[in-house]
């Protein structure tokens, strides 16, 4: 159970965060080489013209005068503008985060149907070969960065074998299948290190469940194995892993910058990249405080799917 004290110490402390993160995502952009001004109207441009537009960004102006102006936007729900395209942050958000929203449930649904089987095998054959040939993949899953591997997954599955698209992105609304085909290599890639990491959450939590008393009663009253299994060991042994897999969205959301490059989705990701060499602020500003929401509500949430998975756990 939660109380209504604990959801408003998280919540404020949600808000804090959020706060903070404003800052440094203001500062940190601010502080790097570069003047938009100059990458909008280019290095031929005269004084006048640079000073004129540097007045209608706003970048003129005290950089903690700026940080407030910016504040005051964000309360009215107000973005900012692209300094290139002209078009609301807000804008841009409606139509990037549905495509990094969809990569990275894609990538959990793998990570989660991989890990919990690919755990669960390790454990009940543990000590044999097959056990340590599949430790051993769960390792490199852990070790290879996701963006190395997506450009492996490109040459041997696209380049080779030719049966996955290389690059692109399929609208759901077009042809859902070639979407989720589309989809297929940029999500295996960025579930890698997820999939690595369930699968020693549920090994570790099976064989902890495989030694508890209930489970061997279960098995003293002649119910077979894969029942045993199924409703008494995986039961248990599963709350530690979708409570960890809901923390993983914070990862899932911060290799998407990569993987979208790689495989040149139109996502959140590879606007954020082109926006930052690019110096455009607000856009930059307002994705970034955009990430920060998401990985701390998905931090929130876990907390709350740990209570409703396991009800003796109280927060107070």
């Amino acid at each position: 159970m939660v109380s209504a004290r604990y959801l408003a110490k998280r919540l404020g402390s949600i808000a804090l965060t959020v706060f903070f993160i404003t800052l440094i995502a203001f500062f940190v952009v601010r502080v790097l080489p570069g003047d938009p001004a100059v990458a909008l109207l280019g290095e031929d441009a005269s004084p006048q013209e640079l000073a004129a537009w540097r007045k209608k960004l706003g970048v003129d102006k005290p950089l903690m005068q700026q940080y407030v102006d910016w504040l005051r936007s964000l309360v009215r729900g107000d973005l900012g503008k692209s300094v290139f395209t002209g078009k609301p942050v807000i804008e841009l958000l409606a139509t990037r985060l549905p495509l990094t929203a969809l990569l990275t449930i894609y990538a959990m649904a793998l990570a989660i149907a991989i890990s919990i089987p690919l755990g669960t095998l390790i454990a009940i054959r543990r000590g044999t070969w097959l056990a340590v040939a599949l430790s051993s993949i769960s390792l490199i899953g852990v070790s290879i960065p996701n963006f190395w591997l997506g450009i492996v997954l490109i040459m041997v599955f696209s380049v080779l074998l030719r049966l996955f698209p290389a690059y692109g992105f399929v609208s759901p609304l077009e042809n859902p299948l070639r979407c989720l085909a589309s989809l297929f290599l940029p999500a295996l890639a960025l579930a890698s290190y997820a999939i690595g990491v369930l699968t020693r959450q549920v090994y570790s939590s099976v064989l902890e469940a495989l030694s508890q008393d209930f489970v061997v009663a279960a098995r003293s009253r002649g119910l077979p194995e894969r029942v045993v299994l199924v409703r008494y060991v995986l039961r248990n042994a599963l709350i530690p892993a979708v409570t960890m897999a809901a923390i993983l969205v914070g990862y899932f959301l911060g290799g998407s910058i990569l993987i979208e490059t790689v495989f040149a989705i139109p996502g959140m990701g590879t606007m954020l990249l082109k926006s930052a060499l690019s110096r455009d602020y607000y856009v930059v500003q307002g994705f970034v405080l955009v990430y920060a929401l998401l990985f701390a509500l998905s931090n929130f949430a876990s907390d709350l799917l740990y209570t409703w998975l396991n009800p003796k756990v109280r927060y107070g």
